[in-house]
C-alpha cells in the first residue's frame, strides 16, 4: 500500500499539515490540500509532461478525500 506524505510547506502557521502527497507512479503524483473553507480538494500532477489536473471536490473530510483518490487515480483520463 502506498504512503501519503505531509507536505510540510504548505503547514499552516501553528504546524497543522494543510497538503498530502501520494507518489502514483513513476509519472504521476497526487496531492490533498485542505482549502480555506476546510474542504479538501485534489490536483493530480504528470511530472514527464507538466501537466496538472486539479479538481474542486470539496470533500468534507482528509479522509474522503483520500478514498476518492484510491477508486479514481487510475482512470486513463490521468494519464
Amino acid at each position: 500500500m502506498k504512503k501519503w506524505e505531509i507536505m510540510h510547506a504548505y503547514d499552516l502557521e501553528d504546524g497543522t499539515p494543510a497538503a498530502w502527497a501520494l507518489k502514483i507512479s513513476e509519472e504521476r503524483i497526487c496531492q490533498i490540500d485542505q482549502t480555506a473553507q476546510d474542504t479538501f480538494d485534489v490536483s493530480i500532477f504528470n511530472i514527464c509532461s507538466g501537466l496538472i489536473h486539479e479538481l474542486k471536490l470539496d470533500c468534507k473530510s482528509l479522509a474522503s478525500a483520500k478514498k476518492w483518490v484510491s477508486r479514481n487515480v487510475d482512470l486513463e483520463m490521468w494519464v
